[in-house]
Order: C-alpha cells, then structure tokens, then sequence
C-alpha cells in the first residue's frame, strides 16, 4: 500500500469535467474538486452541481393537462339539455388528469412539500369539477 503514493498539484485544477457529461433530465451547473488525503491513501473528491431540466415536466404534466381542461371547457359550448354529453367530456378529462396526478407523483422522489406540477395538476382538476358543476 506504500508503494504507490499519489499527489494531486492542485485540488481545484488537477482534473477537469468535460462537457460531453449529461444525464437526461439534469445539466451541470459546475463543479468543485477538493484533495482528501488520509495515512493510507491520496484521494480527490469532486462535488458536482446539478440541475433539473423542466422540459420533462412541461411536455408531459404541463401541455396534456391544459388540453384536457380546455377539452372539458368545450362542455359549454353544448345545451344544458344535453347533460350525458356534457358529463362524458367533463368525467373523461378528469379521470386523465388523475391519471396525470398520480403519475407525477411517481415520477417525482417523495418530498415533504408541494411542487409547482403538483399544485398546477390539483388546480387543473379543480376548473374540471367546476366545469362539471356549472
């Protein structure tokens, strides 16, 4: 194990991250390097900084949610006479929507607090019971 030591020149330049480094729904925001010596070994440590794209979030929560709640607005464009056709473009919208809840849900790490596709979807399922009751 003594053999072999290795010594870093500079902690904060020794080694750089290129940008060929992406993930898909993450892009670097920068990083730090930082020399971690112990008795038996030389070590480096490099914190990177990420950050979430929200492009998964808007094609996938934010569009399909603003379609089904214009779809369900389209019940007003129907008589009042004609409640089966305005419950079924009301009910079908609104059970996407849950759908769309519950797979943001899964799609997110639990969290203590409320994200912004969480309160947008709860809101969007709200003008769609409001179209239902007017």
């Amino acid at each position: 194990v003594s053999d072999i030591r290795y010594v870093w020149r500079d902690a904060n330049t020794s080694r750089h991250l290129g940008h060929q480094i992406s993930l898909p729904t993450y892009y670097v925001l920068g990083y730090s390097q930082m020399a971690a010596p112990t008795p038996n070994y030389s070590g480096l440590m490099v914190f990177i900084k990420l950050a979430r794209t929200s492009v998964h979030s808007v094609k996938y929560f934010f569009i399909p949610a603003a379609v089904l709640v214009a779809l369900s607005w389209l019940s007003f464009l129907l008589s009042p006479e004609q409640l089966l056709a305005r419950l079924s473009l009301c009910l079908t919208p609104l059970l996407a929507l849950l759908y769309l809840v519950m797979q943001a849900a899964q799609d997110i790490p639990p969290l203590p607090y409320c994200t912004a596709v969480d309160i947008y979807l709860y809101s969007c399922c709200t003008a769609v019971t409001a179209a239902i009751v007017i």
